[in-house]
């Protein structure tokens, strides 16, 4: 039943942003054409600045609203009218939650590549500077491990642990806070920001305690010590964000789920 859900949020959710990345694809290869064949040296000044806020407004709107959808989605499909028929599914609560999450990352991994893969037909005039980008690539993160005293291939692992934490976190936060806010009989949304807020306070001084009683500052003697401690502070810190985010939201919607 999860792989259904899964499929059906990503079905709805591919209505808006499915569209949304095409069109700034297809821009992008315009874009691309323009310049290939010199037309664009001959657009008057005005008109071009205006294709690039555009272009740059485009790029901009397709982020925000792929970060933002999901979340919108969550409440929108659970805590409105939808409520009423996705709640008397013999799923449990758990699975919408993944479910929604599944979605928003996967989302994420889509509008990431579709921007990169737009930038880069902008800026490589030439094909053959595309062949150099995998040696770019290689000599930075050969240089990053070195700076790290670490090996490439950890350093990728670590990344990719960090990138699927910090939007654990990021995602189940925003999930508990609009659950929160559904346990009001009046304005919802204002009070899910609202608890948004506080609940972003609280851990901020909660994680600067600890650091503090934990005597961080103190025990990074090198550049390279603080990095790997700020490293493993920042997937301990998400991992424990992440589970009593989504813990927190389980029991929420299981035993505080308020739809009037």
């Amino acid at each position: 039943m999860l792989g259904k859900l899964i499929c059906f949020d990503m079905k709805s959710s591919a209505r808006l942003l499915l569209p949304l990345h095409a069109a700034l694809l297809a821009t992008s290869i315009v874009g691309r054409f323009l310049m290939s064949f010199d037309i664009i040296n001959r657009i008057p000044d005005m008109y071009l600045g205006l294709m690039i806020a555009f272009y740059v407004i485009l790029i901009v709107c397709t982020g925000i609203i792929s970060s933002f959808y999901f979340i919108y989605w969550f409440y929108k499909n659970l805590f409105t009218d939808e409520g009423y028929l996705m709640h008397t599914l013999p799923v449990p609560s758990w699975q919408h939650i993944v479910s929604k999450f599944t979605g928003m990352l996967l989302w994420e991994v889509i509008d990431a590549s579709v921007i990169l893969l737009c930038l880069t037909l902008l800026i490589t005039s030439d094909a053959s500077y595309v062949l150099m980008i995998p040696v770019y690539a290689r000599k930075l993160l050969q240089q990053m491990a070195a700076d790290l005293q670490t090996t490439v291939p950890v350093l990728i692992l670590v990344s990719l642990l960090i990138f699927i934490l910090q939007m654990l976190a990021r995602g189940l936060s925003a999930f508990f806070c609009i659950t929160l806010g559904q346990l009001f009989n009046r304005h919802r949304v204002l009070s899910a920001f609202l608890s948004y807020i506080v609940f972003s306070i609280v851990i901020s001084v909660l994680s600067a305690a600890l650091l503090s009683a934990t005597g961080y500052e103190t025990a990074c003697a090198n550049t390279t010590q603080a990095m790997h401690m700020a490293t493993a502070w920042e997937i301990i810190g998400d991992l424990a964000l992440a589970l009593l985010c989504f813990f927190g939201t389980n029991y929420l919607m299981k035993r505080r789920l308020n739809l009037e």
